[in-house]
């Protein structure tokens, strides 16, 4: 059975309100609305670039553990009413987003930790795919990911952070950052195709960090932190 400290992701996909994303960015990476000790480490804000799909767009990325996802929930939908400046945070938050999902996601064999990206390089510019597959072949996808994906575009100056699959469904998302564009050609002639047997629907998004969040910063911030600006 699995321990409550084990790591997992709160991945959000945000469909921004025109005119808000100052505002919105500012507002997530910067404040935290529950009890201090239940604080996520937030992985990272990144915005979609416009040629890539719908704008404005986010992806919130957050690691947690079970002990603290309880807790959160239990502070928000328990018996006592939300502390710690809860409803003036949504008050603020409510017209920040024009739709959006989110999912929780477990890591796929090998992928890192926030911590340990954090000791490398700073790199702003990601590949987000989100990929749809059979029943029963996410698991399968993930090792793949890790044993031949990763090796084959880290020879040509790409790093996959993240490669994640959905608790209750067949989704997984995979993360692959570079320090700046340069290399977009080389990234997609050195990504191996997958098994057609688990018939993957990829959909491909090229994000921007926001240059405040925690994922790049060095060093890592703690929960609690505050980005600079």
């Amino acid at each position: 059975m699995a321990s409550e400290n084990d790591r997992f992701y709160l991945w959000e996909d945000i469909y921004i309100a025109p005119g808000r994303v100052t505002h919105y960015l500012g507002n997530m990476g910067n404040d935290w609305s529950f009890d201090p000790t239940l604080r996520y480490h937030l992985f990272g804000l990144f915005g979609h670039l416009r040629p890539m799909g719908h704008a404005p767009r986010g992806m919130n990325l957050w690691e947690g553990d079970w002990k603290r996802v309880t807790g959160m929930l239990t502070e928000q939908f328990g018996p006592k009413a939300p502390g710690h400046g809860f409803e003036a945070w949504w008050m603020r938050s409510n017209v920040d987003r024009a739709g959006g999902w989110d999912r929780l996601m477990l890591p796929g064999p090998g992928s890192p930790s926030i911590a340990e990206i954090a000791k490398g390089t700073p790199r702003p510019c990601v590949i987000q795919q989100i990929v749809r597959l059979r029943q029963g072949a996410r698991d399968d996808y993930l090792e793949w990911f890790g044993k031949k994906v990763r090796p084959a575009v880290e020879r040509v100056g790409w790093k996959p952070i993240k490669w994640m699959g959905a608790i209750h469904s067949s989704l997984a998302i995979t993360l692959i950052a570079a320090p700046d564009w340069s290399r977009m050609g080389d990234l997609a002639a050195a990504m191996p195709p997958p098994d057609p047997a688990w018939e993957a629907d990829v959909e491909t998004h090229a994000m921007q960090a926001w240059a405040g969040c925690s994922y790049l910063q060095r060093p890592l911030l703690e929960p609690g932190q505050s980005p600079k600006r």
